[in-house]
C-alpha cells in the first residue's frame, strides 16, 4: 500500500493522536448516550430529553480528549520500544474499546454502589469486593468483544470513514443533531395544568402571591424592626393590610409551601419529609383558580418546591429558575456521572469565590422574570406566584464581592457570630425589597396595581443563637414560625390598616378563593383571614429527628399561652415539654411548665384537639426515591445529605 492509496492513514505520532481522538469521540459519545438513558428510564415524568445531546457532547469531548492523549502514549511507547507501528483500525479499536469499558467501569460501579445498593455496601466488605469484581469482569469482556466489533466495522464496513480527519466530526455532528432534535420534540414542560373552567370574569381580581423564603416577621419595618430593612415593602404596607401575628404551620421550606398553597396542615398535605412530594389527592390554589378560568404561572427558585416534588400542579407554566450549575447543565443533565466530577474539580480547585447564582437565582433574577411574564401573559385574570429565595443561606454580602456564609459549611456557628450573620441576613433583606419594589413599580406601569390581589409572606424564619442555635426548621419558637403577611385587596379595600388576630399559612388559600368568586375546595382547613379573631394557632414539625408540635391559644387575666412538644432525645437537644406565657415573655424565655400544671393541662387538651382536626382528610403520601442531585441540591441549601429525617 503506497502513501498515494486513500485508505493509507499514515503511522506517526500525528495519526495516532487522530486514531486516539476519533476512537475516544466516538466511544464517548456511545457511553454518555447509555448513561443518559439510564438516567431518563430512572427519572420521574415529564423526563427531559436534552440530556441526550447534553450527553453526547460532554462525553465526547472529554473522551476525545483523552483518547488524544492515550493515541500519543501510544506512538511514544512504539517508539521506545522500536516496535513496529501498529495500523490505523488496531489503535482506533483498542483506544475506543479502552476508554469505553474503562470508564464504564467506573460509572457502573459509582451507580451500583449509590443507586442499587444506596450507599449501604462498604466497597471494601466481602459482598462489595464481590460486587465489583463482577463489574470488572463485565468491563473486560466489553472490552474484548469492544475491541473485536469496532475492528471488524473499521475494517470491513462504511464505517471505515471514521478512520479519516473528518469521519468522526461528521459522525459526532450527525449524532448530535438527531439528539437535539429529538430533545426539541421531548422537552419537558413544567407544569400540570388542571382542566381550564370557563374564562373567568374580566371584573375578576388578578391574584399575585409571593413568598420570602425565610424572612422573619420581626425583621420587617411594618412590624416594628428598626434596621431599615423593607422601605419598599413598608411603603406597599401602607397601602395594604398587615396582619400583625401571622403564623407558618412547619419551620422549613417544603411543609410550608404545601400548607400555604393547599390550606392543609403537613399532617392532612403529608408533604412532611425530605422526599416528599406534593400528593397528587391535595387541590392546590393553582387548581382552583384554573378551574374558575385563571390563567396560572409560577416561578420558584428553592429546589425544595421544584416540579421535581410535584409542586406544578394546577400551573399552566410552572418555572424552577435553576441555580447555574457547572458545564452550563440543567437538573436533568447534572444527574450524570460526568457531570459530578466536573463540580467536585470546580469546587475543590477552580472556585475562588462564591457566586449566588450557584445556589439560588436572587431576587432581581426572579423580578425579571416574573416582569417577562406580565409581558407575555394571556388575556385576562391571572395568578401570578412567586418564591424568592433571599434571604435564605447562603448569605451574601452585598454589593456582591464573593463573601458569604451557608449552612451546609458552617452548620453550628458558635453564639459569637449570631450578630455577624444578622447583619448579613439584613443584607439579603434589603437585597430583597429592591426587587420588591420594581415588581410592585412594574404592576403600577402596567396598569394592574388596583385590580390585584397582592399577599406577601414568607415560609418560615430564622434562628440567631435566641434559643442556642442558627438556621431553622429544628424548633418551633416564634423565630421560626412568626411570618410576616400583608396583603393589599383590589381597588384598596382596608388599605392602611393592621389586623391582630392569629391567622395562619393555612387561611391564606381559602381567603384568596373567596375574592376569586369561589369557594375553597374540600379538604382545605383554613378560613377566612379576616375571620380567625384569635383561634388556637397549630404547628407541627417532623425533620432532621425532631418531632415537634406547638399550640398557641388565648389564657386567662391577659395570657397568651404557648406549648411545645419535642420528641425525647431529639438531636436539637430541645426539652420535651415547653409552657410559655407569650403575652409577657414573646421571646420564650422562661419555662412555666412545671409551675402552672392547670395552663399544662388547658394547652395539651388544645394541642390534642388540634392534632386530630390537622389529621382529617389526610392524603396519602407521594415521596421520590432521591438521587444524588437531589441530595446534592438539598445538601447546598443546609438540608443534610437529603436524609427523610
Amino acid at each position: 500500500m503506497t502513501t498515494s492509496d486513500p485508505d493509507h492513514f499514515g503511522t506517526g505520532p500525528r495519526t495516532y493522536c487522530q486514531q486516539g481522538a476519533s476512537a475516544g469521540l466516538c466511544a464517548g459519545v456511545a457511553l454518555g448516550l447509555v448513561e443518559a438513558l439510564a438516567v431518563l428510564w430512572v427519572s420521574a415524568p415529564p423526563r427531559d430529553l436534552t440530556v441526550l445531546p447534553y450527553a453526547a457532547v460532554t462525553y465526547g469531548v472529554a473522551c476525545a480528549l483523552v483518547g488524544m492523549l492515550l493515541g500519543l502514549g501510544a506512538a511514544l511507547a512504539g517508539r521506545l520500544a522500536r516496535r513496529e507501528p501498529a495500523p490505523a483500525e488496531r489503535v482506533f479499536a483498542f483506544v475506543g474499546a479502552s476508554l469505553f469499558s474503562g470508564l464504564g467501569f467506573v460509572i457502573a460501579r459509582f451507580r451500583v454502589f449509590r443507586d442499587v445498593y444506596l450507599e449501604n455496601l462498604p466497597a471494601s466488605s466481602a459482598k462489595g469486593l464481590a460486587v465489583q469484581a463482577a463489574i470488572l469482569l463485565l468491563a473486560v469482556a466489553v472490552f474484548l468483544a469492544g475491541r473485536i466489533v469496532a475492528r471488524l466495522l473499521v475494517d470491513r464496513t462504511p464505517a471505515r470513514l471514521l478512520l479519516r480527519s473528518w469521519g468522526s466530526p461528521l459522525a459526532f455532528g450527525t449524532a448530535l443533531a438527531l439528539c437535539a432534535a429529538l430533545g426539541q420534540l421531548g422537552a419537558a414542560s413544567d407544569a400540570r395544568a388542571a382542566p381550564r373552567g370557563r374564562r373567568a370574569r374580566p371584573e375578576l381580581p388578578n391574584v399575585v402571591l409571593i413568598v420570602v423564603d425565610t424572612l422573619r416577621a420581626d425583621h420587617v419595618g411594618a412590624y416594628g424592626y428598626r434596621g431599615g430593612t423593607t422601605p419598599r415593602l413598608d411603603s406597599f404596607a401602607r397601602d395594604a393590610v398587615v396582619f400583625q401575628n401571622a403564623f407558618a404551620q412547619a419551620s422549613w421550606t417544603r411543609p410550608s409551601f404545601a400548607s400555604i398553597l393547599t390550606g392543609r396542615y403537613p399532617s392532612s398535605h403529608r408533604t412532611i419529609y425530605k422526599p416528599d412530594s406534593l400528593p397528587d389527592e391535595v387541590t392546590t390554589l393553582a387548581e382552583a383558580l384554573s378551574s374558575q378560568g385563571y390563567s396560572t404561572a409560577g416561578f420558584v427558585t428553592n429546589f425544595n418546591v421544584a416540579p421535581y416534588f410535584d409542586f406544578g400542579q394546577g400551573f399552566d407554566e410552572y418555572h424552577y429558575l435553576e441555580p447555574e450549575l457547572v458545564l452550563w447543565a440543567n437538573d436533568t443533565q447534572s444527574r450524570l456521572s460526568l457531570y459530578s466530577i466536573a463540580r467536585l474539580v470546580s469546587e475543590r480547585f477552580l472556585s475562588k469565590r462564591l457566586e449566588v447564582d450557584n445556589y439560588y437565582r436572587d431576587a432581581a433574577f426572579v423580578t425579571r422574570e416574573l416582569l417577562g411574564w406580565l409581558d407575555r401573559r394571556p388575556r385576562g385574570p391571572f395568578f401570578l406566584f412567586a418564591g424568592y429565595m433571599d434571604p435564605h443561606d447562603p448569605y451574601f454580602r452585598h454589593p456582591y464581592d464573593g463573601t458569604a456564609v451557608a449552612r451546609v459549611a458552617t452548620p453550628k456557628p458558635p453564639s459569637s457570630r449570631a450578630s455577624e450573620l444578622r447583619e448579613l441576613y439584613d443584607g439579603e433583606i434589603r437585597y430583597w425589597d429592591h426587587s420588591f419594589g420594581t415588581l410592585i413599580a412594574g404592576l403600577k406601569r402596567r396598569g394592574l396595581y388596583e385590580n390585584t390581589l397582592i399577599v406577601v409572606t414568607s415560609d418560615h424564619g430564622e434562628e440567631f443563637a435566641e434559643h442556642g442555635g442558627f438556621w431553622h426548621g429544628t424548633t418551633l419558637y416564634d423565630e421560626q414560625v412568626r411570618v410576616p403577611l400583608v396583603a393589599r385587596f383590589p381597588g384598596g379595600d382596608a388599605s392602611g390598616t393592621t389586623e391582630a388576630g392569629w391567622v395562619r399559612h393555612v387561611d391564606v388559600a381559602p381567603t384568596v378563593l373567596r375574592l376569586a368568586g369561589t369557594s375553597a375546595p374540600e379538604g382545605m382547613q383554613g378560613g377566612d383571614l379576616f375571620e380567625q379573631g384569635r383561634q388556637p394557632v397549630f404547628a407541627e414539625e417532623d425533620h432532621e429527628g425532631n418531632r415537634l408540635t406547638s399550640i398557641r391559644v388565648p389564657g386567662t387575666n391577659g395570657s397568651d399561652l404557648k406549648l411545645i412538644v419535642a420528641n425525647e432525645s431529639n438531636p436539637r437537644g430541645l426539652p420535651a415539654t415547653e409552657l410559655f406565657d407569650v403575652a409577657r415573655d414573646p421571646g420564650e424565655r422562661t419555662n412555666l411548665a412545671d409551675r402552672r400544671d392547670g395552663d399544662l393541662a388547658t394547652t395539651r387538651r388544645a394541642m390534642a384537639d388540634a392534632a386530630r382536626t390537622a389529621v382529617t382528610g389526610a392524603v396519602r403520601a407521594q415521596s421520590n426515591e432521591l438521587d444524588d442531585a437531589a441530595r446534592e441540591r438539598l445538601r447546598s441549601l443546609g438540608y443534610a445529605g437529603g436524609e427523610p429525617r
